[in-house]
């Protein structure tokens, strides 16, 4: 209840699919925190930074605004917090659609009181090369660097300073999407939600 503001009490529902997969999602969060004797580090693994809200040219130093860029800036003035949202940005390659997807990413957080963004690729060396352009964004704005996400990412992983270190609990990749900003594969994304085996 503390670290994800959901609580039960009050509240009188029907059992559905919906309450059984949140109440499910719950139950095994709390195990593996408690088998893991994290219950108390919790705050640090769950830790709620996100971007400041800004321009995009100053989010990433850029002096000159592509024009799709541009768009975005004013495409990002229309959210608000009830409207459903689905970008779609195709451009040829050099226009910026990275810094302006991660721009009105960042801008959904904002208006949607979110905490998090995961980025999906369809490779895992794209989603290698985009975990470092992230990271170094998040980085920038003294936020801890995104987790990669996809089959082999354990393999990648280097646990060095104590944040590193709790935050090595998330290296499993059933734990990895609990982390606040990720960027992995599309797959990873999907199996979260399909009726598969582990």
């Amino acid at each position: 209840e503390n670290y994800f503001g959901i609580t039960l009490k009050n509240i009188t529902f029907e059992v559905s699919d919906s309450v059984c997969t949140m109440l499910w999602g719950v139950v095994i969060l709390a195990d593996w925190l408690t088998s893991g004797n994290l219950e108390d580090k919790a705050d640090v693994l769950f830790a709620t930074s996100i971007m400041p809200k800004k321009p995009i040219s100053e989010m990433f130093n850029i002096e000159k605004l592509r024009p799709l860029q541009e768009e975005c800036e004013k495409l990002a003035v229309m959210f608000n917090d009830n409207s459903p949202s689905a970008i779609i940005i195709e451009a040829p390659m050099g226009e910026g659609k990275t810094e302006a997807a991660l721009y009105l990413a960042n801008q959904l957080l904002h208006s949607k009181s979110k905490n998090g963004i995961y980025v999906a690729l369809p490779t895992m060396a794209t989603a290698r090369q985009m975990e470092e352009r992230v990271s170094r964004l998040l980085v920038n704005n003294n936020i801890s660097s995104a987790k990669l996400v996809h089959s082999e990412a354990w393999l990648e992983q280097e646990v060095g300073n104590q944040e590193e270190i709790d935050k090595s609990w998330f290296a499993p990749t059933k734990r990895a999407l609990l982390s606040n900003y990720a960027v992995g594969t599309i797959d990873q994304a999907m199996m979260s939600v399909l009726k598969i085996k582990h």
